[in-house]
């Protein structure tokens, strides 16, 4: 009910609608970082003015998530300080890791990881956070040449002392395969909802339970 402080999600992963819905809820709710990795890094350095190459481009129109991109900047206008974006990526050079600075993205490749000195950043951050929420992939973790950043911050979160929640598949599969699910605090199996109902949102059928209650006292 009163998490530990200070409060740490890492979202990654393709369902950049929800990882937004999330980010928001989170933030009015006193979260302060959020460290980004996957679509929703690419839409949020997008929003920034960063010129991410058109495989990358187009992957977040394939999704239909174009129209994020505006939700994205509004958040920064108001929390840019507290989403935290990566400063270097892995990009797919014709199947080969190629790490690069954000500031230095080439046009025609595409950005399948987050880099190593992003993973140094973001586990300075967590290492000193209290209370950790984590749910979706920080690149394409099916590809072993782009698990690094979802194996790399699987592993600091469980070595941290914070209270740790991880959500979503690839993320609850990276844990698996580093047998280091149980160093984690609660890994969930359902999903975003974990992570939902922690960043602040209700969840449907805990509500429809709740009104069963209240109606015909029981449930």
């Amino acid at each position: 009910k009163n998490p530990k402080k200070p409060i740490t999600f890492v979202l990654g992963g393709t369902k950049v609608d929800d990882s937004l819905k999330i980010a928001k809820k989170a933030l009015r709710n006193g979260t302060e970082y959020i460290l980004t990795g996957g679509v929703v890094a690419n839409v949020f350095l997008v929003a920034k003015g960063y010129r991410i190459g058109e495989p990358s481009i187009e992957f977040i129109r394939g999704k239909k998530m174009i129209d994020q991109i505006d939700v994205a900047k509004d958040l920064l206008d108001e929390y840019e300080d507290k989403i935290i974006l990566p400063v270097d990526v892995a990009l797919d050079h014709y199947g080969d890791r190629t790490e690069t600075p954000i500031s230095d993205l080439p046009k025609n490749f595409k950005i399948s990881d987050i880099g190593h000195k992003t993973v140094e950043k973001y586990e300075d951050i967590l290492m000193n956070s209290g209370t950790i929420f984590a749910n979706g992939a920080l690149g394409i973790f099916e590809n072993s040449n782009f698990s690094y950043g979802t194996e790399e911050i699987i592993k600091v979160i469980a070595k941290s002392n914070a209270f740790s929640v991880i959500g979503g598949g690839h993320t609850v599969a990276a844990a698996r395969k580093l047998n280091l699910h149980k160093s984690i605090t609660h890994v969930s199996s359902g999903g975003s909802a974990c992570v939902n109902l922690l960043a602040g949102y209700k969840l449907p059928a805990v509500e429809a339970l709740k009104e069963s209650k209240i109606r015909y006292g029981s449930i």
